[in-house]
């Protein structure tokens, strides 16, 4: 529910509910390995960034004429809200690339090779939540699809993208 409200059933005034709090914490490392190449290619970087996030909120209570305000004609009173405990993952991959230099670089660090995206993949977050997974007839999953998204220098402002319904 918002924080306050005002309609016809508050006669014109705001109502307003307390703040329920909320906890959280994440990790998002970054892990890298390294290729040989192939034809035109030095070496290719596959790089991994998963990230994990969790956060907790308790259960909270709502007042009763805010909970009159804001519910439907011919629905039951909802007094307090559910505790909450999620788990998210989210997972990035990217193949780089370095080209071979001109063949005229004599220098250390060869400076005219060329770098480039090879592919990008990022996919959506999934979801679960530890409390929903509690109550009769739930599962804990809190996410309906999951899609990829494929990007490449190869193809220069090209961006493909599929999802996939889960349950």
């Amino acid at each position: 529910f918002p924080f306050a409200v005002r309609n016809a059933r508050t006669g014109g005034s705001f109502l307003t509910q307390g703040k329920r709090l909320q906890f959280g914490a994440s990790i998002s490392p970054t892990f890298f390995a390294f290729f040989g190449g192939i034809g035109g290619i030095t070496r290719i970087r596959h790089s991994i960034s998963p990230s994990v996030s969790y956060s907790y909120s308790p259960a909270g209570k709502v007042p009763l004429e805010f909970a009159r305000a804001v519910t439907p004609e011919g629905q039951p009173l909802r007094l307090e809200t559910s505790a909450s405990q999620t788990v998210q993952l989210t997972l990035n991959q990217n193949f780089e690339a370095k080209g071979r230099p001109a063949e005229n670089d004599t220098t250390a660090n060869q400076a005219s090779a060329r770098k480039f995206r090879l592919l990008s993949i990022s996919t959506s977050s999934i979801g679960y939540d530890f409390e929903q997974a509690k109550e009769p007839g739930r599962t804990g999953w809190t996410t309906d699809a999951l899609s990829n998204t494929l990007a490449s220098d190869l193809l220069p402002g090209f961006s493909f993208s599929v999802s996939h319904d889960l349950w």
